[in-house]
């Protein structure tokens, strides 16, 4: 089956906007990316470890951008 090489980009923006938003909403933010991840599931568009696999750049890259902001 032919996948997108950008498969994980959509869990990954949304992690990411959902990091940069939880200060101000709290855990609803990261309501977002659990639907989306959900949703790639449900609808067969991708395999269990794409979910994780997307959204963990968007968190690391979250944290690296607090990190430089720090400075």
């Amino acid at each position: 089956m032919l996948r997108s090489c950008a498969s994980r980009s959509n869990r990954y923006v949304a992690m990411l906007t959902a990091c940069h938003i939880y200060p101000h909403t709290g855990v609803f933010a990261f309501m977002f990316p659990a639907l989306i991840g959900l949703s790639c599931l449900f609808t067969k568009q991708h395999y269990l470890i794409d979910v994780p696999a997307g959204a963990a750049p968007g968190w690391f890259d979250y944290c690296l951008y607090l990190k430089i902001a720090a400075t």
